[in-house]
């Protein structure tokens, strides 16, 4: 719509230059006309060359308004496609692997962000991610995506569990006993569960706590 309001624009201008130019040429290469003076032709003669520059910097700032917009569309175009998309979840899921093992949780818990910006209700994410923010000691953080895991049914005992872990290290052994106990209520045999609640015990008689390393 915008293109097609320039080119009438553009055309109106090319139609007023046209205009000016026949009239400049009546004035003064012979019209036959002796109403006017000369003085009077030379002061319309200026003022049609007025017109006639004005005309061609409306014409030349349309046209670099248009390659504007033209830009800007392709900044549009380019950032629309680079999102990311389903397709990215593989290689993303890929690359998670490959930090894990080089211990980058840094930028482990950023791709784990891009995941779930992709798909914000795979439990999975939520639930790795919230074991990489307790290798980054955000213990806090770490409890939100276990919930958050635990609102999408994934690994309910383990998230339990590690909602426990998290609480151990931020000095709550009351309820890291609490959560401890839910995870194994859900799964009797789960392995570190049972461990970790032996030694929430022993803290709690000794009136020591885990510090995080």
């Amino acid at each position: 719509m915008e293109h097609i309001e320039i080119q009438q624009v553009n055309g109106s201008i090319n139609q007023l230059k046209w205009r000016s130019k026949q009239i400049f040429m009546r004035l003064f290469i012979g019209s036959g006309t002796k109403i006017i003076n000369l003085d009077m032709r030379v002061f319309i003669g200026l003022l049609i060359l007025i017109l006639i520059a004005t005309a061609c910097s409306i014409s030349s700032s349309n046209t670099k308004g248009g390659d504007k917009l033209n830009h800007i569309d392709s900044v549009l175009q380019v950032s629309n496609s680079s999102q990311l998309g389903y397709g990215d979840t593989s290689r993303l899921i890929l690359e998670t692997k490959i930090l894990y093992k080089k211990g980058a949780y840094s930028e482990l818990l950023k791709v784990y962000d891009q995941l779930i910006s992709i798909d914000s209700l795979n439990g999975s994410y939520h639930y790795h991610r919230g074991h990489c923010l307790i290798d980054l000691h955000r213990y806090d953080e770490s409890i939100r995506s276990f919930n958050k895991s635990l609102r999408l049914n994934y690994r309910t005992c383990k998230s339990y569990a590690s909602i426990a872990i998290s609480l151990r290290y931020l000095h709550q052994l009351e309820k890291a006993v609490e959560f401890c106990k839910k995870g194994l209520k859900c799964d009797p045999d789960l392995p570190y569960g049972k461990v970790i609640l032996d030694e929430l015990n022993k803290e709690l008689k000794s009136g020591s706590s885990l510090r995080p390393t």
